[in-house]
């Protein structure tokens, strides 16, 4: 057993090894060049990798009206999209933009206030964060209630986390731990500090309550496959999804905001927050999780559609037998 347990933890270390060379890498150059070698490289050898022929399969589902050239076009910026992310992990702070706290203030949190009562969208600018819906961003930050945030593997989904945080929004945010140790420790050693993250599991499952419970705000990336969610549509195919944002949200009363960010140049963010989704709540709690997050799937969907290049394709977020025949 001893022996067994030594050789599973060689492996892992093996397997962590070139991650961890490339975190090295990435650190000791500054952040454009960093997200330029790696978009680079990520162009080059991704397409090559066995777990692109998932994204193959995933494009031409659900999106039978593009192409072969528009579709390869889409996997080439997903993964040149998904080399910059893996460096900009390395440069977190460097993404931050003061100008948009400073545009914040210069427009008053009472206008913005005022104008979500008046149902008006308000949008800030800055050098490379733009804030669509800044008004429900202030929402979230003065809302009495607690909320749960619904988002998408779209453009850097790290820049929200880190955006709100510079911008006075404290949030948990749940994540799924990597199998490999050794890569869990290097990403869990880059994070935290200004955002709470909690991982998938029981201990994850007491730390939301624990955040919900205070009226705080929780995010969760709800567009990954839960093998013990429920099949629900997803660019019209069942799609296990799952429960637990609806669940919260429901138990504690909360309110329910979706926000994506897409890379709209290098390393120039969009972050959209939208309004509270509204979904009427019946009273019976399994027929109202399933209309919350097939809500939620009919969101992200749309998003996904508007900016397909933007999403990660690399997750098998359907029944396997779909993939049994790859494109």
């Amino acid at each position: 057993m001893r022996l067994r347990l030594h050789l599973v933890r060689v492996l892992q270390a093996l397997e962590a090894a070139p991650i961890w060379a490339a975190f090295g890498l990435f650190k000791l150059l500054p952040r454009r060049a960093a997200a330029g070698f790696a978009a680079a490289v990520a162009r080059a050898l991704g397409p090559l990798l066995p777990m692109t022929n998932v994204a193959r399969r995933n494009i031409a589902m659900c999106l039978p009206e593009k192409g072969a050239a528009e579709r390869a076009a889409i996997l080439r910026a997903m993964w040149d999209n998904l080399g910059r992310v893996a460096a900009e992990f390395l440069h977190r702070r460097a993404l931050w933009d003061p100008d948009l706290r400073v545009a914040a203030d210069r427009y008053g949190a009472g206008n913005l206030r005022a104008a979500g009562k008046r149902g008006e969208r308000v949008d800030l600018s800055s050098k490379r964060i733009d804030v669509v819906g800044a008004e429900q961003f202030q929402r979230l930050i003065e809302e009495p209630h607690p909320v749960v945030i619904f988002a998408a593997h779209m453009g850097n989904w790290e820049v929200m986390q880190w955006t709100a945080a510079r911008m006075g929004l404290k949030y948990a945010a749940v994540y799924r731990r990597p199998n490999n140790p050794f890569i869990a420790r290097l990403i869990e050693g880059r994070r935290g500090g200004m955002v709470e993250f909690l991982p998938k599991g029981l201990q994850g499952a007491f730390g939301a309550a624990r955040v919900m419970e205070r009226g705080g705000r929780l995010c969760m990336l709800v567009d990954v496959k839960e093998n013990k969610g429920i099949p629900l549509p997803f660019f019209g195919r069942p799609a296990m999804t799952g429960t637990a944002l609806a669940t919260l949200a429901l138990r504690y009363d909360a309110l329910i905001f979706g926000t994506y960010t897409e890379r709209i140049a290098k390393d120039r963010f969009r972050i959209t927050v939208e309004r509270p989704l509204d979904v009427p709540r019946t009273g019976d709690e399994a027929t109202d999780v399933r209309a919350i997050m097939a809500a939620i799937n009919a969101r992200v969907e749309t998003w996904v559609r508007a900016s397909p290049e933007q999403w990660l394709w690399l997750h098998r977020r359907w029944p396997r037998e779909m993939y049994r025949t790859e494109t």
